[in-house]
């Protein structure tokens, strides 16, 4: 985004036509990057549904009287449990962050789109 805004100050010096194209480009990058920061906040919210919907069947089986779920609810308990409290609003209301400040690397994202492959 630091490159971005620099980018801006330049279009700025150029002016004219050719400002008026880098400007317009820098907006699409910036909505580039909105969209993919709304993307994956939408599939971390799909994904913790999953996990709570996949928790109660696991536990309906286990009332049943199916044998071994046991081990598979409480898996899913620690999963459930670390995506409610990782994911909340509050969390996200300073933005997205750099590796450096604890966030999210693309080769983790990139790891993560692969496992629906």
């Amino acid at each position: 985004m630091d490159c971005c805004e620099e980018i801006e100050l330049v279009a700025s010096d150029v002016g004219g036509e050719n400002g008026d194209k880098l400007v317009n480009t820098v907006t699409k990058v910036y909505e580039a990057c909105s969209f993919q920061d709304i993307t994956g906040q939408r599939i971390t919210k799909v994904i913790t549904a999953l996990k709570h919907i996949e928790l109660k069947v696991v536990e309906i089986l286990e009332a049943i009287g199916e044998d071994n779920q046991s081990e598979r609810k409480e898996k899913l308990q620690a999963e459930v449990g670390e995506k409610t409290d990782t994911s909340s609003d509050q969390s996200m209301l300073n933005g997205p962050s750099t590796p450096a400040q604890g966030g999210v690397d693309q080769d983790e994202i990139d790891r993560l789109l692969a496992d629906f492959d």
